[in-house]
């Protein structure tokens, strides 16, 4: 065996014993079908760049897969892919693409080598302690605004593409001969992210390490990209010095500050006026029903009646959003196209007092598709509209979105496609969070794959996503008591809950392609209000679900250590008994 080695890590110099490690490299030339791959946590600055790239990414066939912060592997883990999976997809890959957790300016060599060995074009953003590889050589490195730059550059020209990786890839096999060698360098950096170091072997030998040589000249055509790119942005920014114009570069969120008492107080009467109102008409709906009388009237375009039935239903529930309902039909219209199968347009107005009637009923005259409008009487919430909308639709799979939201082009194709290949009961995508206009994004959300030891700390998962119809009948739909009790929105999450309780599978397309439209409003979470009982009412319907996994700092949703020290919550029968004026 070799002698042992000496290795440089961000915490110091390692000592290392070789071992044996397949790095997943098979010496063959696949077809490759996936653009661009990205695998790693999800901290801040990542989220941000990712939102703010939300176009080209949503338009390339993408694979970006993360995972919590610090979240532990389990066997029941599904965000974290095993080596042989991650192999295959690696090998399946193009680009993999690298971007920094954090500031820090390290080369990440335990995702390096084995994107190289799999023959992966390594694109990343500048870094130190990359010896003995050559930037521009045997990867990629630009500055962190040119990175998307120089994948559409590779992507755009293969032939180059190809020869970056096959010289990363060359590299690998020959002038680091040992693979052995490879492994414990991936032991020590992964023993050294995790904190814990590395065991010095009983016999080491000392070595010197390698300065970073220089990086080898960029093509010619992506060079020139980048001086036009830096130039553009060095003139925006002198502009946006002296205007109060809004880039459209994402910013990082500033958490809402906390309200004062006073102002504690007037949510939680808002609350308790709200979700009074919320009860009182879905009595009264219900009393009109069992009376016989029509509580909400159907208005169909000439295309509903002559459209072959539809496999998709896209349902949009709408309450007052007169300025977005126009634009989330074109979307869907658009996304439509790259559809083999036919789609219908529901769209549910819940008792809107704006416009939204009147730009939907224009929105609806506008295309050629099949769409249905059902017009409320009674304003009794988001739950409710769906589950209505559940029961009118007619194709057996239903996408559901708001009327505030949009999708991008692909966004229907690759959620059915995945329905379809997978057998799913449900399927969603990552969503690009956006405030005013796409061009304003703010981060992620939806951004894990399906696993339900994150769901249990919290919710991740929005309620645009496609769905079987029958299984949304066989769970009785959405829950509307949340809205009659105050907890506003939280009826998705406790849907998603429904699923993994009994198993249910569902899909995960790991790209961009649905945007979330996220309110000024909407950052104060008046659910907080009532995080004792919220957290009660999920622990008696999901204990047995959260039993399954070991205690994590957040349950559903709120933190242990807040949960335990909550002592302004007023139980929900006395605020609705306030509201009622007993």
């Amino acid at each position: 065996m070799p002698a042992p080695s000496l290795i440089s890590t961000r915490s110091g110099w390692n000592r290392i014993a070789p071992m044996v490690f397949a790095l997943g490299y098979s010496g063959e030339k696949p077809a490759r079908e996936i653009d661009l791959v990205f695998l790693g946590s999800l901290t801040s600055r990542r989220e941000r760049f990712f939102a703010r790239h939300t176009d080209f990414l949503s338009q390339r066939n993408c694979h970006l897969r993360f995972v919590p912060l610090g979240f532990a592997k389990t066997e029941l883990s599904r965000s974290y892919l095993p080596a042989a999976q991650r192999n295959a997809l690696l090998a399946n890959s193009k680009i993999l693409l690298n971007v920094h957790y954090s500031d820090q300016r390290y080369f990440e060599w335990h995702r390096m080598l084995v994107g190289l060995a799999n023959g992966c074009c390594i694109v990343t953003e500048n870094c130190a302690g990359y010896a003995p590889l050559i930037p521009n050589r045997h990867f990629v490195m630009v500055e962190h605004d040119a990175l998307i730059d120089a994948c559409q550059y590779y992507l755009d020209h293969p032939d180059e593409c190809a020869r970056i990786a096959s010289a990363g890839a060359e590299f690998i096999r020959t002038e680091l001969r040992q693979a052995a060698g490879c492994a414990a360098l991936l032991q020590a950096l992964e023993c050294d992210d995790n904190g814990t170091g590395v065991e010095a072997p009983e016999h080491t030998i000392s070595a010197t390490p390698q300065s970073d040589p220089e990086p080898a000249a960029l093509p010619r055509g992506l060079h020139g990209t980048l001086l036009e790119r830096k130039s553009f942005w060095n003139a925006l920014r002198k502009d946006l010095l002296t205007s109060d114009g809004n880039s459209s570069r994402s910013v990082p969120e500033k958490p809402p500050p906390p309200p004062t008492a006073l102002e504690r107080q007037r949510l939680r009467e808002n609350v308790a006026t709200r979700r009074t109102g919320y009860l009182q008409r879905r009595r009264e709906q219900e009393s009109r029903l069992s009376a016989g009388e029509e509580v909400w009237a159907i208005h169909d375009n000439a295309e509903f009646a002559r459209a072959p039935a539809p496999q998709i239903s896209v349902l949009i529930t709408l309450y007052n959003y007169a300025a977005f309902i126009e634009g989330c039909v074109d979307a869907i219209d658009r996304s439509a196209d790259m559809l083999a199968v036919p789609i219908e347009i529901l769209i549910i107005d819940d008792a809107s007092t704006d416009d939204s009637w009147k730009r939907a009923r224009r929105a609806q005259n506008r295309v050629t598709r099949p769409v249905r409008l059902v017009r409320k009487r009674f304003n009794t919430g988001l739950a409710d509209a769906r589950n209505i909308g559940t029961h009118i639709a007619r194709a057996p799979y239903i996408f559901m979105m708001d009327a505030d939201n949009l999708v991008t082009p692909r966004a229907l194709s690759f959620l059915f496609n995945t329905m379809e290949r997978e057998q799913c009961a449900a399927a969603y995508s990552i969503l690009c969070r956006f405030r005013k206009t796409p061009a304003h994004p703010v981060g992620l959300l939806s951004h894990y794959d399906w696993d339900k030891e994150i769901l249990v700390q919290g919710p991740y998962v929005d309620a645009m996503a496609m769905f079987r119809r029958d299984v949304l009948l066989a769970l009785g739909g959405y829950d509307h008591t949340l809205s009659e009790i105050g907890w506003f929105g939280w009826e998705d999450y406790d849907m998603w809950l429904r699923f993994a309780q009994r198993d249910l599978p569902v899909g995960f397309v790991p790209n961009i392609l649905c945007l979330y439209r996220q309110h000024e409003t909407s950052m104060i979470n008046t659910t907080n209000l009532f995080a004792r009982d919220l957290v009660g009412l999920f622990q008696e319907r999901y204990q047995l679900l959260a039993n399954q996994f070991v205690p994590r700092e957040r349950l559903f949703g709120v933190n242990r250590s807040e949960l335990a020290s909550v002592t302004e919550t007023i139980s929900v029968n006395e605020e609705v008994r306030k509201a009622d004026g007993e």
